[in-house]
């Protein structure tokens, strides 16, 4: 109930946005965080309705109500909505965007499922009262890869084409998002290939899901990159 109520919550801040600005709100850092928190919530919603695990509604909840409080800090937050400038008011760049943030979301779903898995483990649960937690942050983690890495590489390619004229520049940005994609691959290989399960998969899991944040977000205020307007 309370994933519901923040989901309408923020529903809300993001209609108000895209009527505002005429486009879709995910050109820059602050609209791809506010919208996040609006779709986070949503895949787990839908998710939830096969993988019930008490405990995982209330870790959704909290990244989502982080995600809106790191959008109103400061450095982040813009002072007036601004009209989106011509190079970003591209369909491509919406595709390209909406696919990454729903693999996003998903990998968002299994971070939140692996919180909880190694939390419930370091007090002592046994791994095998904790396989739907893993199931969960399995799935999601498996659906996001595909949105992620198609999102990612091929539309943002296409994107990338129209905008600058190649469809790979090996910017920082581009070199981190594959870095991502890769971690999540090692991921899905070690636990289909290798047989990981339980906390060593969990942690592997954690770690690809925090490349991904340095990627969508650390690495725009620390490396000078053709995506800096985001």
């Amino acid at each position: 109930a309370t994933v519901g109520v923040v989901w309408r919550t923020v529903e809300l801040g993001t209609a108000s946005s895209w009527a505002l600005t005429v486009f879709l709100p995910v050109t820059t850092t602050y609209e791809t965080l506010t919208f996040m928190a609006w779709i986070i919530p949503l895949v787990f919603l839908l998710m939830e309705r096969r993988y019930r695990f008490p405990g995982v509604g209330a870790i959704i909840t909290g990244l989502a109500f982080a995600m809106l409080a790191i959008a109103a800090s400061p450095a982040i937050a813009p002072r007036q909505v601004a009209p989106v400038v011509p190079s970003l008011q591209s369909y491509w760049l919406v595709i390209h965007v909406l696919f990454m943030i729903v693999g996003i979301s998903l990998f968002t779903v299994g971070f939140g499922a692996n919180l909880l898995l190694l939390w419930r483990r370091y007090r002592g649960m046994e791994p095998a009262k904790l396989q739907k937690l893993e199931e969960l942050s399995y799935k999601a983690n498996t659906l996001g890869f595909p949105f992620y890495g198609i999102g990612g590489l091929i539309f943002g390619g296409i994107w990338a084409k129209h905008a600058w004229g190649a469809y790979w520049e090996w910017d920082p940005k581009e070199t981190a998002m594959l870095i991502a994609w890769l971690a999540y691959a090692l991921y899905l290989h070690a636990r289909l290939r290798w047989g990981w399960r339980d906390l060593k998969v969990a942690w592997l899991s954690v770690a690809a899901f925090l490349v991904v944040l340095y990627t969508w977000i650390g690495i725009n205020y620390f490396i000078a990159s053709l995506h800096s307007f985001t």
